[in-house]
């Protein structure tokens, strides 16, 4: 633009305060805001979600020492829409902004399959089976699957498979996740997780401090997602 970034920044700012752009979390990107009519047409099916998920975010980074991402069904896979991880004091990957967690294997997708309708959740498994990826072998495994939905839902979180490292796979140390759905009008609007170090703590440890915080912020996520009338606007669901 041939601006001064310090102009930019002000005009960004002013521009913010007005309502008519938004800035995410994960990487501090100005955009559109979907409220503005000057806005139209809002960039993405999950624009306004993201604007919803951030106060939630931002509070959940003053309760939950660990970051916390935020991710939606886009197809066959997970989607990270925004993260507080750059908000946070504890080094763990940040550049999971648009990640793609497994469906079988991360706490996000376990999470949002556990309870998701059953219709969605067997048309996200027979793409999955229909799939040649070594990785989505284990969703013709009918009984496991079942096993590991039933332990989710009775848990009321999702929890990564040890052996899958997701984003984290350059990590040097063990990295794990746990993971609640956001739900609104029937359906998942969106799964939150908290990520950790296991050499600090262990799951049960985490689930003691921080389980309640990630339920109470998915609660929010829902019912703003509700009142905005955005509930049923996710990739992969059409």
């Amino acid at each position: 633009t041939d601006i001064a970034k310090a102009t930019l920044l002000r005009a960004l700012r002013t521009l913010e305060d007005k309502g008519f752009v938004a800035r995410r979390l994960a990487d501090g990107a100005y955009l559109p805001s979907s409220d503005s009519e000057a806005a139209r047409p809002v960039p993405g099916p999950h624009h306004r979600l993201v604007e919803i998920v951030t106060p939630s975010l931002q509070r959940l980074s003053r309760r939950i020492p660990w970051p916390t991402d935020v991710g939606v069904r886009d197809g066959s896979t997970m989607l990270v829409l925004d993260s507080n991880r750059r908000l946070t004091s504890i080094s763990v990957n940040r550049q999971v902004l648009g990640f793609r967690p497994h469906m079988l294997w991360s706490a996000m997708g376990r999470a949002y399959l556990a309870f998701c309708a059953d219709a969605e959740r067997e048309e996200i498994l027979g793409l999955l089976r229909r799939s040649s990826r070594p990785e989505n072998r284990a969703s013709r495994d009918d009984r496991r699957i079942a096993e590991v939905l039933a332990e989710t839902r009775v848990r009321g979180y999702g929890v990564r498979d040890a052996r899958h490292a997701g984003v984290d796979v350059a990590a040097t140390r063990q990295v794990s996740a746990i993971a609640v759905p956001a739900l609104g009008g029937g359906q998942v609007v969106a799964c939150l997780n908290c990520v950790w170090l296991t050499d600090i703590l262990p799951e049960t440890e985490v689930v003691k401090r921080y389980l309640d915080a990630l339920q109470s912020a998915a609660t929010e996520i829902g019912a703003r997602a509700v009142a905005a009338r955005i509930v049923g606007a996710r990739a992969g669901t059409s």
